[in-house]
């Protein structure tokens, strides 16, 4: 899937998905994704997506009571570089990346980086044990 600038500046997929229900993790549609792009401020030369998931003790088992996306516009600093991290704290997780380039923040199913999929995959393993 290609993605189209129309404006000259940073453009970035911007949402949050307790306002918008397809503001997902992984972004299926690529029209649902450009309806969500928003012109960055001269400062932004980055994009973010934040995943911010809740766990809870379910029948002993912990399982995933929430997950928030976010994705946004961003300004890079010296201390933040792109890429993933993921923060582990009681009954949950953040999982923040940071990336240069227009659109790069959509994540749509075409365009996610083998790195993201593993991390993804072994965050789950980790959770079953």
């Amino acid at each position: 899937m290609a993605f189209v600038a129309v404006a000259e500046g940073m453009q970035c997929i911007a949402c949050k998905s307790t306002e918008n229900e397809n503001c997902t993790d992984v972004l299926t549609d690529e029209k649902v994704a450009m309806s969500m792009l928003k012109d960055c401020g001269k400062l932004d030369d980055s994009c973010m997506k934040i995943i911010t998931r809740h766990y809870s003790m379910i029948k002993g088992k912990q399982q995933l009571t929430s997950k928030i996306v976010n994705r946004f516009c961003a300004e890079q600093t010296e201390e933040q570089k792109n890429g993933c991290i993921q923060y582990l704290g009681a009954g949950g997780t953040v999982e923040a990346c940071r990336c240069q380039g227009n659109h790069c923040n959509a994540a749509t199913i075409s365009s996610i980086s083998f790195g993201l999929l593993l991390m993804s995959v072994l965050t789950y393993i980790c959770h079953q044990f």
